[in-house]
């Protein structure tokens, strides 16, 4: 019937178009854009017909891979048909590789039915020189249904396009024509634009066709597994060459340029760029500090460093070497960095030294350096990056990195699964205890370790001197500019026996150990928590809420200050008897001054930083008490809500039972006696000590030249240690951060470091005594011994110092020897140190790959943990799992290059079947978001997870000799559902109690307060904490003390603390996650 509308609501164009080509020979199709999933719909009637296809319009594909009609509009005349061909087969090939149409075998069947046919000659497409929207089919009728050509055929005219939309879409409206004249008319418009059209396929030019459009799709190939592993390795591993950046010996005529570090500048870059921030954690001694200076400069952004207070002198040197603009501030200042660039909105570059000190997201420092770093870029430097947990890490990833919204693709929620592995790593701290779960705890340990490390692969740029020793790109090029590293020979553990002192120490140690708590005739802690000795809770739990926000909180924050203060005291007197007796003093006074505010004044005091008084006031080297973590880790009193106040809070003594003041008293007579025994025996020789000057003796006969340093934990010590030595002539100098001035750090340089001028160099020292603030930020290369007076708490510190003399600039020796004194066994026992210290250090090396022996090799010590210690200190020498594969890439790259260049070529969305086995059978997929990289895996069963690079390279590893073959019909099945779930940006279900509170708080103040713009404001922060998690503890804690009763002047305060721009930055970051473009790269069924 002439005239009907095809609305394709009741009737398809498609079944209109299917019904009349059995009565047809010839085709003729005028469509503004054409596109497979239309001649998909037709292609099985298309059998012994006739199809000329004139296409109007060229093709592009969306972000979200649909794909959509474009109109190039020459201003400069019309364009060549070169042209016309050119950009129309480079936009057909893009379609079908990177668009989803294809992966199903329906339409690969169609594809191939449309290749045949240009084969044979029955198809025939070609491209309007001018852009041409207008749609035209014509069915001409075979010559038995032309009725003496009275019907010649039919023609539709309408508003749909050659594709699945346009033959079944509602809303479309088309119209069907049979008269003989129409049909005539409809043919002559479409010879005419056909006549001067340009051919894009034919049987003339199917050569041409194939080359260009069919041998780069990815349809009906079937490469080698080895070249999709190649490609793998290409894309994962390989960074950007066509980068310009200026290098560390264009910039200062004092650096090398070192391949591994050029090529850690460019992948700084690289992940810069692709993820807002990286973590630079190269071991000690490699250079860390020189790659983010060199990033900085080529950056060109505004620079902002936050380091310790001794590193400052040395970032100014850094910024004036590498010539970028900038201020440095000292880890104290993040305020002021912040206030300073407040109404600067320009992004900048935030460089973190020593960035595992970030790692309590309920801190005030955490959430200053948070604010400071959201809108800007970011590096963290750290040889530690995991300092105690997985949350640890995972807080500092979130300085640049939103909680929900990641762009590292190594899972779905990198929020669930620090979680899951925090859950894993506190199982692992129950169990540590118990002898019988050794083995475990050593395996769970490591696996916790090896899962972080491979999370945060994409971010992390660490590499070891075992890594560089054995990729061989670094090797040869450390090898050509004389470049090697000394041995370090295993630790010798250095013991000593109390002899007299045994009996005084054993007394000593029952009555102030952490465990005595409740046992008669020990030492309380009484001054440390006072809390506990409140007669009425109820009464104060309103005022301390306006500080400290929870009662229960403080109380047991007390309890932990408590045995610390008990564990600080045996860890001094391991270290040296002098420090032992100035703790013991200092804490005495601090029990006085207590009982003076309760005698003379009636009341207790709370400074509103922690606690009363400020502990480091109690130690003498408070360089080495870490402010925030005793006041926020060990304390965590310190709240952000009335962080502003000045003063003190009071506990009235009547409050308080009596027992607060016996106790007191108890206490204080207890360590007043403890005191007076050991000064009474002071006259009896430090069998430690002697040990030590005999040792120091003989180092020095056996090796003149060779300098030593000696590192305590404690300034007293150090002094007491020069003391020592100046009296028997050793030719020793100290340093501690309270002897950090210019002239000292020359004398330290001059006389240690191998890599000063050497016209300036001098020999007026052989011995170094120091605390830990030397063991970041000095060359201390001149010596080739390390002495570790005593173990510190955290023993992350002691890779530090042995990388002081371990440097890449200049071997002086072929050996390094380190001495480690032991706690004994006694003292061990009670602090702890060996316990704490294997779990951390085994964690620590499973994430980071240590490549020395640090604490120690004795084999016989009978501590559980010290043998774990050992084993995973064996371990740290294993090779970072990537230097096979990146030695497999440069290798085909410098001498196959025809092979590498097959790899590259390969089209996108590639897919094969593995003809050898793998250890899992499935579908693996390997896609980019952005330019960021994801592997996906299904098994056999179906099941869909993310998996880690580790473990993709492993699947996807082949040989030239592996052939592939065409996949499966079950491929296709699991192959979909990988596609569907490929970036899934999956928000984390379950959150913690603090969010909870804060979210729920935040629903009653918006319920509350009748101003709109707080309304609002409310709003947007209730949307970040509930969508993206962004908001450090700290600043929840803020919001939960946000008071009813002062609505408007609270939500005023918190909008200055957690700002709308800081809120918008966190939005703009997770839409330019969301917004990044998804690409398929490459798949294989495993079998």
């Amino acid at each position: 019937m002439s005239g009907q509308l095809i609305t394709n609501t009741d009737t398809l164009l498609k079944d209109i178009m299917n019904k009349i080509m059995p009565w047809s020979r010839n085709l003729y199709f005028l469509v503004g854009y054409f596109y497979f999933s239309g001649f998909e719909e037709i292609y099985k009637n298309l059998q012994n017909k006739n199809l000329r296809i004139l296409v109007g319009m060229d093709i592009e594909t969306t972000l979200n891979n649909r794909v959509r009609e474009i109109c190039y509009l020459e201003e400069t005349g019309r364009p060549l048909k070169s042209q016309v061909r050119d950009d129309y087969f480079k936009n057909l090939v893009q379609s079908i590789n990177e668009s989803a149409f294809f992966d199903n075998r329906t339409t690969e069947e169609a594809f191939r039915t449309f290749i045949n046919k240009i084969k044979d000659g029955s198809l025939e497409i070609r491209k309007t020189r001018d852009p041409n929207h207008a749609k035209l089919y014509l069915f001409e009728n075979d010559e038995h249904f032309n009725q003496g050509r009275e019907y010649p055929g039919t023609l539709i005219t309408g508003s749909s396009n050659l594709t699945h939309s346009g033959l079944r879409g509602r809303q479309e409206i088309n119209v069907t024509f049979r008269e003989k004249h129409i049909f005539q008319e409809g043919m002559e418009v479409f010879n005419k634009l056909w006549e001067h059209a340009v051919t894009i396929a034919s049987l003339d030019n199917y050569d041409e066709f194939n080359q260009n459009v069919l041998e780069k799709v990815w349809i009906e190939k079937t490469p080698k597994p080895f070249l999709l592993y190649l490609r793998v390795l290409k894309e994962y591993l390989s960074y950007d060459n066509d980068r310009d950046f200026k290098l560390p010996g264009e910039l200062s005529d004092k650096m090398m340029d070192l391949k591994y570090q050029i090529d850690a500048i460019e992948r700084g870059l690289e992940i810069i760029e692709r993820h807002d921030g990286v973590i630079i954690a190269d071991v000690v001694g490699l250079g860390k500090s020189i790659i983010a200076s060199v990033i900085a400069h080529n950056l060109g952004l505004r620079t902002i460093v936050i380091c310790p207070p001794h590193l400052k002198d040395q970032w100014e040197q850094y910024r004036r070497d590498f010539h970028f603009q900038g201020e440095v501030y000292t880890s104290g200042k993040i305020a002021s960095a912040l206030e300073d660039y407040k109404d600067t909105a320009d992004e900048k570059l935030i460089i973190i030294d020593e960035a595992h000190k970030y790692k309590n997201d309920d801190t005030i420092n955490y959430g200053l350096l948070h604010k400071l770093c959201m809108a800007n870029k970011v590096i963290l430097l750290s040889a530690t990056p995991l300092n105690n947990e997985p949350k640890d890490i995972f807080n500092m990833v979130s300085l640049f990195q939103l909680k929900e919204y990641s762009s590292i693709r190594t899972v779905e929620n990198l929020n669930d699964e620090f979680k899951r592995l925090s859950r894993v790593y506190e199982a692992i701290k129950k169990s540590s205890k118990d002898e019988s779960q050794k083995e475990d705890v050593k395996r769970r340990i490591k696996e916790v370790g090896d899962e972080i490390r491979d999370l945060l692969f994409p971010i992390l740029l660490r590499r070891t001197r075992l890594d560089l020793m054995n990729i061989e790109r670094y090797k040869k090029d450390l090898e050509a500019q004389g470049i090697a590293f000394p041995k370090v020979n295993p630790p010798a553990t250095m013991t000593y026996t109390l002899d007299e002192w045994e009996p005084i120490y054993w007394k000593t140690v029952e009555k102030i150990k952490p465990d005595s708590d409740d046992e008669k005739g020990t030492f309380s802690a009484s001054r440390y928590r006072p809390i506990s000795y409140l007669k009425n809770q109820k009464k104060y739990k309103e005022k301390l809420a306006a500080v400290f926000e929870d009662i229960k909180f403080i109380e047991l924050s007390q309890e932990q200050l408590a045995k610390f203060m008990k564990r600080l005291l045996i860890r001094r007197f391991e270290s040296s008897q002098k420090a032992f007796l100035i703790t013991l003093g200092n804490i005495i006074r601090s029990y006085e001054l207590i009982e003076e505010w309760y005698d003379k004044a009636g009341k207790i005091p709370f400074f509103k930083k922690g606690t009363i008084p400020a502990v480091e006031a109690l130690v003498s080297d408070n360089e080495n008490m870490d402010k925030d973590t005793i006041f926020d880790k060990i304390m965590g009193l310190e709240k952000i809500g009335k962080m502003k106040e000045k003063g003190l809070f009071f506990i009235e003594a009547v409050d308080l039972r009596k027992e607060f003041r016996k106790d007191l008293k108890k206490d204080k007579e207890l360590l007043e006696n403890i005191k007076k025994e050991w000064e009474s025996h002071m006259m009896w020789p430090d069998p430690k000590v002697l040990h030590f000057r005999e040792h120091i003796q003989k180092l020095l006969k056996e090796v003149p030249n060779r300098k030593i340093v000696v590192f305590s934990e404690f300034t007293d010590t150090v002094d007491y240690l020069q003391e020592e030595m100046e009296k028997f002539g050793f030719r020793s100098f100290s340093y501690s951060a309270n002897k950090a001035s210019k002239e000292n750090k020359h004398i330290i340089r001059s006389n240690f470091d191998a890599g000063f001028p050497e016209a300036e160099q001098r020999d007026e020292y052989d011995i170094l005594i120091a605390t830990d603030a030397i063991s970041e930020g000095y060359n201390l290369h001149r010596a080739g011994v390390i002495v570790n007076f005593d173990i510190p708490y955290n023993p992350t510190r002691v890779i530090q110092r042995v990388g002081r003399i371990n440097r890449i600039n200049k071997k002086v020796f072929d050996e390094l020897f380190i001495y480690n004194y032991f706690p004994t066994e006694t003292g061990e026992r009670e602090t702890g140190t060996k316990r704490i210290s294997t779990l951390k250090i085994a964690l620590f090396n499973s994430l980071l790959g240590a490549d020395t022996q640090i604490l120690t090799s004795e084999e016989d010590l009978n501590s559980y943990f010290a043998e774990v210690f050992i084993e995973n200190m064996k371990s740290s020498e294993e090779l970072s799992w990537d230097v096979e594969y990146r030695n497999v890439l440069s290798e085909v790259e410098t001498h196959y290059p025809e092979l590498m260049k097959q790899a590259e070529e390969l089209p996108l969305r590639t897919r094969v079947r593995r003809s050898r086995e793998k250890a899992q059978s499935g579908v693996l997929v390997f896609a980019g978001k952005g330019d960021e990289y994801t592997f996906k895996y299904c098994d056999a069963q179906g099941e869909i997870r993310s998996i880690t690079a580790k473990e993709a390279l492993e699947l996807f590893k082949s040989d030239l000799s592996e052939a592939g073959t065409p996949v499966s019909e079950a491929f296709y099945e699991k192959y979909s559902k990988l596609v569907q779930r490929l970036f899934l940006d999956k928000t984390s279900k379950a959150r913690d109690k603090v969010v909870n509170e804060a979210l729920s708080k935040l629903d009653l103040l918006k319920e509350i307060t009748d101003d709109p713009g707080k309304k609002g404001y409310l709003s947007e922060l209730h949307r970040t904490i509930k969508e993206m998690g962004a908001i450090p503890k700290i600043f929840m804690r803020f919001i939960r003390q946000v008071h009813e009763r002062s609505i408007e002047e609270d939500v005023t305060a918190l909008m200055e603390e957690v700002s709308g721009d800081y809120i918008r930055a966190m939005f703009r970051k997770r839409d330019e996650i969301v917004q990044e473009k998804e690409t398929l790269i490459l798949s294989e069924e495993l079998i």
